[in-house]
């Protein structure tokens, strides 16, 4: 186990690192459950690891704030958070649906809030458009990537060229929010 200084936390937190065959780029992900795991190529320099950590360290610093890390937890913890956090979620992500879809000239039938452990979003043919309730809780800039991104499937319901164009028009800068979510636990 390897850690990571982040300065004004009394102490450095550790992660985790996975060396894999056929990764091609470095990633990293926290889960206060399971904690901080940086993800790299199976040869990569450490001295780039390293310098890839101390650039992502004010990230980690907000990830620990946001969703401080647990020993242990249970389901029904997991329930009572969702069901104390569901209706400001859904507060949050109706406007800012609304907010996409008039910017998109689409509309949708119905928001739901669900507690997913694999998903932040869902889109669904009938136009009914589903969220976990974290992402109402993520940055501003991931929070709305995710709610464009899946307005954005109300007019293409694939992950085509036409799909990614129209994402862009909002979200020039869509990759580099598609790659930090990717780094982000959606259970925690």
């Amino acid at each position: 186990m390897h850690t990571l200084s982040l300065g004004s936390f009394s102490q450095p937190l550790p992660y985790r690192l996975v060396r894999r065959r056929g990764v091609r780029s470095v990633t990293l992900s926290y889960n206060a459950r399971s904690g901080l795991s940086l993800t790299a190529p199976k040869h990569y320099p450490l001295f780039l690891l390293n310098r890839f950590l101390r650039s992502k360290r004010e990230w980690v610093k907000d990830m620990v704030t946001r969703f401080p890390p647990r020993l242990s937890s249970t389901s029904r913890q997991s329930r009572e958070e969702y069901l104390e956090k569901k209706e400001e979620a859904r507060a949050v992500l109706l406007s800012r649906a609304a907010f996409f879809a008039h910017l998109y000239n689409t509309s949708f039938k119905k928001l739901s809030i669900r507690n997913q452990s694999s998903r932040w979003g869902s889109c669904s043919t009938a136009k009914n458009l589903s969220f976990n309730y974290r992402v109402a809780f993520l940055p501003p800039s991931l929070r709305d990537y995710v709610v464009a991104h899946e307005v954005c499937h109300l007019r293409e319901m694939n992950h085509s060229k036409k799909f990614w164009d129209l994402l862009r028009e909002v979200f020039p800068n869509y990759r580099e929010l598609k790659q930090e979510l990717q780094g982000i636990a959606t259970s925690r």
